[in-house]
Parts: structure tokens; C-alpha cells; sequence
């Protein structure tokens, strides 16, 4: 039986590593492209975000009555006005042409007139007014950016208690909680859909690809069980769809970690060691598994590959919601009988990964059930096999 499931997977390997193209596109192309897609979009997030927050931007500020105490505390934050030497309404024809960014007016004598305001008479408080236009990234930038400084005045010249002043550790999350949870929020979904992806890309076309070319026939017709037959295919599409997996999440760790690192202040995301790795190599091993074994039932039902596509529509759907759940829930589930449900084991798996907080068990279970699933769907796939009105679409 051995020899016969080797041979069936070397027939598969042969046919799939022996073209260059389905190599490149396949097992190369995905990593690199991911890599370089979430490199640029966080490249591009990080600049929009610099942008928003006015980080090396100069702004076309104008001032109506500015007091100097404000002046001052705008000029520490990098805010420099200008005196408005037009009327005000031409001044706000020049921001809606974007031709500036913002005009403030003060009333006058603002500094009297908050020095005698006392909010117990209930009079309304002098009135600060900023006029910008939204439709501009620069615009809304020193709009956010002014109202942030003016909050601060404010406070400064009211206030009555501070909390958290000093350079303490308010916060009390250690280094890698924080990378960790950031890394647990983003990437098990990411993963599970690539896998789902690289799975795609290569099982329908070993099964619904033979029946449509018919030479699957010729397959059957030689001495050898649909147990070996069924044995043979997953086991061959696992370890490719594996190989697409790694190439794939190579390049999503990779990128998010550079990007995450970047963007989050003094955030190491290098935090993972052997064990971390070596988990994570098992889950997604058992995970491919199984769904190569799930696309390899729905491929042999189907008539062509583009129906595989379209059948395996609910499956994906399963992935994704399942992926989603790991960005909306907090934490990893603690009933150990959640790690009876196949996918979903695997996403609670990879959350306590990035999150340092897994056991062996967990791990271990996960895996089990996933092959044992996978298992069940090989002893399916063998008895598709041996039916002639599946195989033959009779």
C-alpha cells in the first residue's frame, strides 16, 4: 500500500514541480506579492498618517486678533500664523480653493476677556472660531492639529488636577503583550485565507483537472485501492498547498512585522522563538490538510474546475467568518472542547501563538482533530472514487 501512495504522490509532484510556471505563480509569486502589497499599503498608511498628524508639513496658517500667550504655545508645537491681511471672507474663498489652510479669530482682547470669565455666572465663554476645509488632507490636518494645542492652553490656564504627569510607566503592558496582541488581531485571518487560497490554486486541478482532460480513467483502471488513490492526492496537494502556505506567510510576517514596527513606538514584534515557530509550522500543516481534503471532495463531485470554484464558494465563506472571529474576540477561548471544531481550532491555536499564551495540549488536540477530519474526508474521497456516476458525471 505504501509503494502505491508514494507512486501517486510522486506522479503528483512531477506534474506539479516539473512546471516552471505553476512553480513561479504558485509558490514564489504569493509570497512576493504579499510581501510587497502590505509593505506598500503600510508604507502608504504610515505617510497618510504622518501627513494627518502634520508630522514635517508646513502649513498656510492665518490669524485674526491672535493673543501672544497662544502664539507662543502654537509655535512650540510647530504652528506659526500669519496676521490676515485680507478680509475674512476672502480668506475663507482662499481655503475652500485650497489656496490655505486655515484661518483662527480670536475676539478681542482675548486674554481679558478669559481672565474674567467665570463659568459659575453661566455666560457663554469667549468663543474661538477655525475655519478649514475638510475636503483637504493639509487642511484637516491643521485643523486637528490647532484644536489640539488650543485644548492644551486651556487646560494649562484652568487647571484644577492632572492625571498621570511624570515620565512613569503608566501603562502596564509589557513589550511583547503589546506586539503580541497586535500581531494575534491581524494574522490569524490573514493566514487562514491564504491557506485557503494556496489550497485552491492547486487541488482542483489534480482531481476536476483529470476529469475534464479524462485521463483520471486511466487512473482508476490501474491495480491500486481508492484508498491508495484518495491517500495519494491529499497527501501530495497537502504538502504543495503547505509549501504555498509558508511561501505566503513568510511574506505576511515579513511585511506586517516591518510595518508594525515602524508604526507602533518601540514595538519589537521579533518576539517568537523555536517553539512559537515550530507550533505554528504543525497547525498550518494540519490545516492544509484539511482543507485540501474538503476541496479535494467538492473537486471530485464537480464536472470541471471552474464549478470546483464555485462549489467551494461556502467553504470559503466558513474560512473567512472564522478568520473574523480572531479580530472581534479578546483572547483565546478557554473550553478546551472549542478545539474539537475543525479551522476554528486552528484559529484559536495561531491567536495563542502571537499571544505567548498556548499549551502543548491545545496544539496537540488541534492537530488530532484536524487529521482525524481530514481522515474521515480521505475515506469519503476513496468511496467518490470507486463511484462510477460521480467520477464519470453519469
Amino acid at each position: 500500500m505504501r509503494s502505491n501512495v508514494i507512486t501517486i504522490m510522486k506522479k503528483e509532484f512531477a506534474r506539479f514541480f516539473l512546471d516552471r510556471r505553476l512553480v513561479i505563480t504558485t509558490l514564489l509569486l504569493p509570497g512576493l506579492l504579499i510581501y510587497t502589497m502590505y509593505s506598500i499599503i503600510g508604507n502608504s498608511a504610515l505617510s497618510m498618517q504622518s501627513a494627518k498628524d502634520g508630522e514635517d508639513q508646513a502649513f498656510i496658517l492665518l490669524s485674526v486678533n491672535l493673543p501672544a500667550s497662544v502664539e507662543r504655545a502654537a509655535n512650540n508645537n510647530n504652528l506659526y500664523f500669519e496676521p490676515a491681511a485680507a478680509e475674512t471672507e476672502d480668506i475663507k474663498r482662499g481655503i475652500i480653493e485650497k489656496k490655505c489652510d486655515a484661518l483662527i479669530v480670536f475676539p478681542p482682547d482675548f486674554d481679558s476677556l478669559v481672565e474674567r470669565y467665570d463659568p459659575l455666572t453661566g455666560a457663554p465663554a469667549p468663543n474661538i472660531e477655525i475655519f478649514y476645509n475638510s475636503s483637504s488632507v493639509a487642511s484637516a490636518a491643521a485643523f486637528e492639529k490647532i484644536t489640539v494645542v488650543l485644548n492644551d492652553y486651556k487646560y494649562s490656564i484652568s487647571n484644577k488636577f492632572d492625571i498621570n504627569r511624570g515620565d512613569k510607566a503608566w501603562n502596564l503592558i509589557t513589550a511583547k503583550e503589546e506586539a503580541g496582541s497586535i500581531m494575534a488581531s491581524i494574522l490569524p485571518m490573514l493566514l487562514l485565507l491564504m491557506m485557503y487560497s494556496g489550497c485552491m490554486a492547486i487541488a482542483p486541478e489534480s482531481i476536476a483537472g483529470e476529469k475534464e482532460r479524462q485521463t483520471i480513467a486511466a487512473l482508476l483502471v490501474t491495480p491500486v485501492k481508492k484508498s491508495e488513490l484518495a491517500a495519494g492526492k491529499i497527501l501530495s496537494l497537502g504538502v504543495m498547498a503547505l509549501l504555498c502556505g509558508l511561501s505566503t506567510t513568510l511574506g505576511l510576517l515579513l511585511s506586517l512585522g516591518r510595518v508594525i514596527s515602524k508604526a507602533g513606538a518601540g514595538i519589537d514584534v521579533n518576539i517568537y522563538g523555536a517553539p512559537e515557530y515550530l507550533s505554528l509550522l504543525f497547525v498550518i500543516l494540519s490545516t492544509v490538510i484539511l482543507n485540501v481534503s474538503l476541496i479535494s471532495i467538492i473537486s471530485a463531485y464537480a464536472k470541471s474546475v471552474k464549478e470546483t470554484s464555485t462549489l467551494s464558494l461556502p467553504l470559503m465563506f466558513v474560512n473567512l467568518l472564522i478568520g473574523v472571529s480572531a479580530m472581534t474576540s479578546s483572547g483565546t477561548s478557554e473550553g478546551f472542547y472549542f478545539y474539537f471544531i475543525p479551522l476554528f481550532n486552528s484559529v484559536q491555536c495561531m491567536k495563542g501563538i502571537f499571544t505567548l499564551d498556548f499549551s502543548a495540549a491545545n496544539i496537540l488536540l488541534t492537530v488530532f482533530v484536524n487529521f482525524a477530519f481530514s481522515c474521515v474526508a480521505g475515506i469519503l474521497l476513496a468511496r467518490m472514487f470507486a463511484s462510477e456516476r460521480i467520477i464519470f458525471n453519469k
